[in-house]
């Protein structure tokens, strides 16, 4: 992010000081380091490097407490803020407590009483949700929801287009591999091959993309929809074509092409500097 007051003040290959704002983080910046004076533009390697594992620690803090909350709220298999904000009505008691709402799918209506009201059955069968809601958190953490997909019959398939077809099928309706959130579903594939795993929300795409370590991703790259149904699918883009294997590369040349990613998509950050030489960005 950059600084609305501090100037960059690096001098330009025509050796006058850059006027860019420095380089900001988007958050309060971690005791003891002290943040380089520059912009996106004139950062070394080496301090991008820095400024990465920073954003990368407080990325993982953010998803973890995401998480928890996510937790949270998903283990209340019935809404307390009420059902279209009415309030108990339960008879014969005159009572202001706010009215129950299922947030599960439920074989009865909601109460409309709040919980102190509730019948024995609404109580056996709202203790029974949590039970099955937090059993499938638990789960959830440990493994990608795929796994608990029933598998059809192993076959094969006459070309890609037909095991394409089939991919889809399998999963469709089921939501995301990962979480099984059914909103916003994009393709994944696996960078490495060139080969389609199968369809994540927009939250597990991008956890995915950045290579997150936590179980229900590492075991999804174990064993995807793809995988599972025994189906290699290359990926398609309108914008790229068909997705290559990536070459063999030393752990120098892929963290050096790490570093060529990153920066690519930090002056991306800057679109009405990006068509302009490095000069003419300071004089614009």
């Amino acid at each position: 992010m950059t600084g609305l007051y501090t100037r960059c003040g690096r001098l330009t290959q025509k050796g006058r000081p850059c006027r860019l704002g420095v380089h900001r983080l988007r958050w309060r910046d971690p005791l003891g380091w002290e943040p380089p004076q520059a912009c996106g533009v004139h950062l070394t390697s080496e301090e991008w490097e820095e400024i990465y594992k920073i954003e990368d620690s407080y990325n993982e803090r953010k998803a973890e407490a995401e998480r928890i909350k996510d937790k949270e709220i998903l283990s209340r298999p019935a809404n307390w803020s009420g059902f279209l904000g009415s309030t108990c009505s339960a008879p014969d008691v005159s009572c202001r407590q706010t009215a129950v709402a299922w947030l599960v799918t439920m074989d009865m209506p909601d109460p409309r009483v709040c919980y102190d009201h509730l019948t024995p059955e609404e109580r056996a069968a709202l203790d029974s949700a949590q039970a099955a809601v937090e059993a499938r958190l638990r789960r959830l953490a440990e493994e990608p929801d795929c796994w608990s997909w029933p598998v059809p019959e192993p076959r094969e398939y006459a070309s890609e287009e037909e095991a394409c077809d089939a991919l889809s099928a399998w999963q469709h309706g089921r939501g995301c591999a990962v979480c099984g959130d059914p909103s916003g579903l994009v393709q994944d594939h696996d960078h490495t091959t060139g080969l389609v795993r199968g369809k994540l929300c927009h939250t597990c795409n991008v956890k995915e993309g950045k290579g997150s370590t936590r179980a229900p991703f590492t075991r999804y790259r174990e064993r995807n929809p793809a995988s599972i149904l025994g189906v290699k699918v290359r990926y398609w883009s309108p914008w790229t074509g068909y997705a290559e294997p990536e070459p063999t590369l030393t752990e120098e040349e892929r963290a050096a092409e790490q570093r060529t990613l990153r920066d690519a998509v930090d002056r991306l950050t800057f679109p009405a500097f990006g068509s302009l030489p490095l000069d003419d960005r300071n004089d614009a």
